[in-house]
């Protein structure tokens, strides 16, 4: 979701086509370059706009995520037409935004109908007509579309005209409180002057050569392609029709050389990186990361050349951004550390230029989330809980600030959960349950502003987070309630994305968090179902992406739950199957990993392998596996879940006294994980 949008295009369902087209082409529009010499604070793009694609007709009001985006929209595009004259919800978006941003802009586009007030197939809504009181407001004139009027370019001028605010402060003397801007009539010489510059700028676009010609068609449809495509074929869950796209625009963009304006070189820069996103969202890394090191290294080209500029500094820490997270997701925490500190040095760096930017506030709030979590996974953990205090509180005051926008909620609902798994690091328990609980709230908020799939997947992660917090605490009741309320949702928007990796991963790890519940109920026909699944999907995310480790340390987690199942069914020959299996998957990342999650299920696989050979009778070989166990698990800065494996090691090895300090520490904490319990004394 975007934070704020350059205009909401309200229209009635009749005229989709017109408010589709008003959409796609203000987003393509390239501001003259010569226009954004003269006057610095010009945009290169009018994006994003917002247009709602949902059909209101059975709803009883517009809804909180329709307000949200009227309320962060710098103006407000009317279609105008007979229909929309007609239309309840095309009154009440433009009341509404009047009533949230008396100040803001309005502006209208005729595409059918009559611009006269008084006639029966008048197009202007009553709203633009009379304020709410009542009072007749200045007739509105508009770009007209029609045949023998503006035409659709220069109604195209005209709407991007206003939105720029190019030469028409003598029209902003009109209805201060509640203006609207019409550009029918424009008659000033500034503002004739402006149009005209625009106007100009277009033909000359046209008029360049043919080759060049093609170059910007390609560009722009490779664009559309990207974001506008994009988002509609996440709609319905088709993300995979965009691979060919992506693998030709890279050939294009490698053929281009770089001999481009400094707009289209910027244009070459955030196409690369959107493509290293769909192909993120894939879970094909390898692919990503190619994508994400050419963005980085035309920006990098381009911030040498002109090192004042921003849009090129902000590119340039996006792609430092997506490098450092393959780097993540890879377990390559030393990329990740230094591509997510050039990150946050170009985050201050644009804030110090721009202290009021808010899209530069939240740069900053990522950055410091992104070092906090590296600063967990490497075990300073201190250092981790300051770095997410100093992100929630930039998060905290953007929800404060803008309480109807999900947006600041999203991040807050994040940074809290970051918050509430370093307080379970540190051994803080209660202060991580109400952290949790604060994180659901801020999801719940966000979800109810905001119903789009995304955050319903993001609403049943912090589920996720409360349900693991209840197991800790030994409340295993509580915890399967939550974990089935996040399989729930899970499950739906796997369904409308199947092709979504971040989403299925979700679903397998929900689905073998119920069987290990499962199997301390001795359910083994539901640890079975939930296993099964589980299996079917990590194994899928491996075999797509062997270059990622979360995946593959994933796919070794769930060979050892399923062993853990056959163990409890008394199949201990396909137990030590899958308990070997998983063993030499995770002992392999080992070689190339020192990440603790990996050397935490190195041990775990040596634990139960040594239950196995106890319960074949070799008592040796299971003491062996024990002792080897121990050596994976840090001598000291455990955590309560390092510490509970490390007591219950040292019970299964007879060494009771060595083990007591420790179970002290999980006693005062309140740990009480039913997986991790300790096994009774020999």
């Amino acid at each position: 979701m975007a934070d704020r949008y350059r205009a909401f295009i309200s229209y009635c369902h009749a005229d989709e086509k017109w408010a589709a087209w008003l959409q796609r082409t203000l987003e393509r529009y390239r501001v003259p370059k010569r226009l954004r010499l003269e006057q610095p604070g010009l945009p290169r793009r009018l994006n994003p706009i917002f247009r709602d694609k949902e059909e209101l007709a059975s709803a009883s009001d517009l809804g909180d995520s329709i307000r949200s985006a009227l309320a962060r929209s710098d103006a407000l595009i009317v279609v105008c037409s007979p229909a929309a004259a007609a239309s309840r919800w095309v009154n009440e978006e433009i009341r509404v935004f009047r009533e949230l941003a008396p100040d803001r802009d309005i502006f209208c586009l005729l595409v059918a109908g009559s611009p006269e007030s008084d006639t029966a197939d008048c197009a202007f809504p009553l709203a633009l007509l009379k304020d709410e009181n009542g009072s007749e407001l200045p007739e509105p004139l508009a770009a007209d579309v029609r045949p023998g009027a503006d035409g659709k370019q220069g109604a195209l001028i005209k709407i991007a005209a206003g939105l720029l605010g190019v030469g028409i402060d003598a029209l902003r003397q009109r209805d201060q409180q509640r203006r609207v801007r019409f550009f029918a009539g424009l008659a000033t010489g500034a503002a004739a002057i402006s149009v005209v510059t625009i106007g100009l700028a277009v033909s000359a676009s046209l008029a360049r050569n043919e080759a060049e010609l093609r170059r910007d068609q390609a560009e722009d449809l490779i664009e559309f392609m990207l974001v506008e495509l994009r988002e509609r074929l996440q709609l319905i869950g088709k993300l995979d029709a965009l691979d060919v796209v992506g693998d030709q625009a890279m050939e294009y963009f490698a053929a281009l050389g770089d001999d481009l304006s400094p707009d289209d070189a910027l244009s070459r820069v955030m196409a690369l990186r959107q493509i290293g996103e769909v192909r993120f969202d894939q879970g094909r890394l390898e692919a990503a990361l190619e994508a994400f090191n050419a963005s980085r290294d035309h920006a990098r080209t381009l911030h040498s050349k002109q090192p004042g500029d921003n849009d090129l500094l902000f590119e340039l820490g996006q792609a430092e951004f997506w490098v450092g997270y393959v780097a993540w997701e890879r377990q390559q925490f030393d990329v990740a550390a230094n591509a997510f500190e050039i990150y946050m040095d170009h985050s201050e760096e644009l804030l110090s230029r721009e202290p009021g930017n808010p899209d530069y506030l939240a740069e900053l709030m990522y950055a410091f989330s992104n070092l906090g979590s590296l600063a967990l996974e490497q075990g300073r953990r201190v250092d981790a809980l300051a770095y997410f205090e100093a992100s929630n509180e930039i998060a905290r005051r953007i929800a404060r600030e803008n309480p109807n926008d999900a947006y600041g909620w999203v991040e807050l609902r994040e940074g809290l959960s970051w918050r509430g798994s370093t307080l379970i690091a540190l051994g803080d328990l209660e202060g991580a349950r109400e952290s949790f609980v604060e994180s659901l709230e801020a999801a719940d908020k966000a979800r109810r502003l905001d119903a789009s799939m995304n955050q319903q997947f993001e609403w049943a992660q912090q589920v996720m987070q409360l349900a693991g917090m209840h197991r800790l605490l030994g409340e295993t009741d509580r915890a399967q309630r939550k974990y089935e309320e996040a399989l729930t949702v899970f499950s739906e928007v796997v369904a409308h994305d199947p092709d979504n990796a971040v989403w299925r991963r979700e679903l397998a790890r929900t689905h073998l968090r119920l069987a290990e519940l499962d199997l301390l109920q001795n359910d083994q026909a539901s640890a079975a179902r939930h296993v099964g699944a589980s299996v079917s999907i990590t194994r899928t995310l491996t075999e797509k992406d062997p270059t990622n480790l979360t995946y593959r340390v994933d796919y070794a987690v769930v060979l050892r739950v399923d062993a853990e199942r056959l163990l409890s069914s008394g199949d201990t020959v396909s137990a030590m199957q899958r308990a070997l299996a998983g063993h030499e998957l995770v002992d392999a990342i080992l070689q190339n990993s020192s990440a603790m999650a990996v050397r935490m299920e190195s041990a775990r696989a040596e634990e139960i392998l040594g239950r196995l050979a106890a319960i074949e009778g070799d008592s040796q070989a299971a003491m062996d596996r024990w002792e080897r166990a121990l050596t994976r698990l840090p001598g000291d800065n455990a955590d309560l879940l390092e510490t509970a494996l490390r007591a219950r090691l040292l019970h299964r090895l007879g060494r009771y006294d060595t083990a007591s300090p420790l179970v002290q520490v999980l006693t005062e904490a309140g740990f009480a994980d039913p997986m991790l319990s300790l096994p009774e004394k020999i």
